[in-house]
């Protein structure tokens, strides 16, 4: 089985489209590992598929940041404005009890994970944080606590979802004022693919990050690309 994903080994496909030349360039990359080998996968497909994690309430911008700092640290891909998978948190931080000057805080995240506009998956993590003797580091005591729990419980869940993921970068040099947007919406419509969305476009070059799964198109996505742009009177190609 063949799998392919962002990489530096590019197949040039050309072109001509009424009076002008297009060209686009497919980054494949080989697995360097057999077929089957899922850790492998699951490692690549954490580098290159991206998700977004958003918090919708809560009082703690500390949980938020430490829980992207974990994820980051755990090799995932997290971006700031798209996602294969949406994270929405809500972390709460409270006060929980105070002896003196002594202060101990608890924390609640409710946690939901989106793919698309489906709900995939939902968790709720609570601890209580260390006794302190400064209110800020107990504060942070159970923050840190939270975000340790939540970036554990995250990280299960979006593996689980990014199982038998690929991803690709395709890019489209020339003159762009084509059907950009009719490329996206008929790759969307394909079976297995999870999501196909312009993510550069300066009028000479296009760019489209494409997500599909590998256990559907098990030689890759390229000649399905290759279709489409036929479809909407790209013709004449040479390879």
């Amino acid at each position: 089985m063949k799998h392919s994903l962002i990489g530096f080994f590019t197949a040039s496909l050309l072109l001509i489209t009424g009076c002008s030349t297009v060209s686009i360039e497919h980054g494949i990359e080989k697995y360097d590992k057999p077929p089957g080998d899922k850790k492998h996968e699951l490692s690549i497909a954490k580098a290159n598929v991206p998700i977004l994690l958003e918090e919708k309430g809560g009082n703690s911008k500390t949980t938020v940041n430490l829980i992207k700092g974990a994820l980051a640290k755990s090799n995932f891909r997290v971006s700031q404005k798209e996602g294969f998978l949406h994270v929405q948190i809500i972390p709460l931080i409270t006060q929980r009890d105070k002896f003196g000057n002594y202060y101990v805080f608890e924390g609640r995240c409710d946690m939901k994970v989106l793919r698309g506009s489906d709900e995939v998956a939902n968790h709720v993590t609570t601890v209580v944080g260390d006794r302190k003797l400064d209110q800020p580091l107990a504060k942070l005591s159970a923050e840190k606590k939270l975000a340790t729990e939540c970036a554990k419980k995250t990280e299960a869940l979006c593996e689980k979802q990014m199982s038998g993921i690929n991803s690709v970068i395709v890019t489209i040099t020339g003159k762009t004022d084509w059907k950009q947007e009719l490329f996206s919406q008929r790759m969307r419509k394909k079976s297995g693919v999870y999501m196909c969305r312009r993510i550069f476009d300066d009028g000479k070059k296009v760019q489209y990050r494409l997500i599909y799964s590998a256990r559907i198109f098990t030689e890759g996505i390229r000649q399905e690309v290759k279709d489409e742009l036929k479809t909407i009177n790209m013709k004449d190609w040479f390879l």
